[in-house]
This record gives structure tokens, C-alpha cells and sequence, in this order.
């Protein structure tokens, strides 16, 4: 851009009673600047469109809004609207209730199974260990805000719960060895179980019949002449009622894939 040509490089007002004019706005000074301002936008030039050069800056200041990254370590302390965090690349936006104040994942606490050996930086293994209350904020406060903490001698693996064990650390899930089983609806009853509660192993009810191998006859058995039954051959057999006898594994299970089980902080 160029100042107005000028001597002092400003504009000026015209003055009638001296015949002086006003400075004249040269095409050179204005029209290609304006015009670059909306083609610049990636605006085409509408001769009928007299608010284009306004509808081009706003155009270009949206265009220029993006969101500011910050370190896990040094989040804001105030709300500055939805921010990067560059050691997980991802959008965390700003949370506020009865139990934290801050930044957080929009993930947080949800679990997840992971082929990966060690976990990301926004995992932790969901294996039964305990973490600060001061490292992980954000998830000790939503462990809290979704009821989900109970205390050390109602907790169980296998759960989706967390204990606060009095030193100012909280111990996580146990989630190893568990199947996902989504609204925790049970096949023989309409009931779904609460989110985050476990439930025990069990066999669906059937049968197992009874076999034989063998033959049998009736004879005369005795000089009084009665009839009595006498086995000319081996019963074998057996009943198992619930089948527990029959299976060669401690459990029953279907095919599956083995994953490191892991919560997002």
C-alpha cells in the first residue's frame, strides 16, 4: 500500500473560501487495495454488491480464527473457548462442575481397548493401580460427577468404579478379562444393569441325556420258577445337569481378541 499523494501524505478537505480542494483519491491509492481485499477472500467483484470489502474482511478474520494450542502441562486456568493440546493433538474444551474446574478430553473416562504396548499420554491402563488426584483432576472430578466412585470395599474388578483411597491418589477400574456388553441388558429379564457395573459369569440353562450301552433279558432264575430281570451286559452312562462336568477350560467364553484394557483421562 501507498500513503495519498500528497505533500504531507494525508488527506485533506476542500475549503471554498480559499477555492482549495479536497484531496483527490486516486485509483492507484484505492481501488486496488479494496479490490484486493475481495478478491483476497476468494470473492468474485459484484458490480451490484455494495457491502463486498465488508463481507470480505469478515470473510478473512473467520478465515484467521484458530485455536490455540497448549501445553498438558501448562493448560489455561480460565475458559478461552475450545484449545489444542499438542501432546495428544486433540480439541479439549472447557468444563465446569460441583467436582472440577478446567480442561478436559471430551473423552474422558470412557474406556478403551488398545493393541498398543505401553498406553498414549491420555491413557492410563485401567488395570486396578492408583494415580494422583493432582495429576489427573479432570477424571477424578468426572469419576465424581457420573456417581461412579465407591468406596474400597465395595469395589470390584471388573467395574467401571473408582476409589478414593484417603492419600490424595484415586485407584482406577479393573478392566481386564471383560467383554463390552452395551445398555447391560440381560437376555431373560428387561432389566438394564446401571452403567459401569460388572457382572459375574454364567452358563445359559440346558441338557445333557443319558446314554447306555448294554443288553438285557428276562430268565428263570431260582426253582420257584419267578421271572426277575438280569443284565447280559455293561450299563454305562452318565447325567451332568448343567453341564459343569463336561467342559475342558475354567470358563466359558466366545472366540475373542486379546487388547490392553485403558481409560481416557
Amino acid at each position: 500500500m501507498q500513503r495519498i499523494n500528497t505533500p504531507d501524505g494525508a488527506f485533506h478537505a476542500g475549503d471554498d473560501s480559499t477555492g482549495a480542494l479536497g484531496t483527490i483519491v486516486t485509483s492507484a491509492y484505492m481501488q486496488e487495495e479494496v479490490v484486493g481485499v475481495v478478491e483476497g477472500a476468494g470473492m468474485e467483484l459484484d458490480p451490484a454488491d455494495n457491502g463486498q470489502l465488508l463481507k470480505a474482511l469478515v470473510k478473512i478474520i473467520k478465515m484467521q480464527e484458530v485455536v490455540s494450542s497448549y501445553s498438558i502441562a501448562a493448560l489455561p486456568t480460565q475458559n478461552v473457548g475450545p484449545i489444542l493440546v499438542t501432546e495428544v493433538a486433540e480439541i479439549w474444551t472447557w468444563s465446569a462442575s460441583a467436582h472440577f474446574t478446567g480442561y478436559r478430553s471430551q473423552l474422558c473416562g470412557d474406556p478403551l481397548f488398545s493393541a498398543r504396548a505401553t498406553p498414549l499420554i491420555q491413557h492410563l491402563d485401567a488395570v486396578g493401580g492408583s494415580v494422583s488426584m493432582a495429576a489427573y483432576p479432570g477424571l477424578w472430578g468426572w469419576a465424581q460427577d457420573q456417581g461412579l466412585v465407591v468406596t474400597a470395599a465395595n469395589w470390584v474388578a471388573g467395574t467401571h468404579t473408582f476409589v478414593d483411597n484417603g492419600n490424595s491418589t484415586f485407584r482406577l477400574p479393573d478392566l481386564r478379562n471383560q467383554f463390552f456388553r452395551a445398555t447391560g441388558t440381560n437376555a431373560d429379564t428387561a432389566n438394564a444393569r446401571a452403567i459401569g457395573s460388572g457382572q459375574a459369569h454364567g452358563i445359559a440353562k440346558h441338557q445333557h441325556e443319558i446314554w447306555a450301552t448294554g443288553k438285557y433279558s428276562n430268565t428263570v432264575v431260582g426253582s420257584g420258577g419267578g421271572v426277575a430281570p438280569y443284565a447280559q451286559g455293561t450299563l454305562t452312562g452318565y447325567s451332568t445337569g448343567d453341564g459343569s462336568a463336561q467342559g475342558l477350560l475354567t470358563e466359558t467364553r466366545p472366540t475373542n481378541t486379546a487388547y490392553a484394557a485403558r481409560i481416557h483421562i
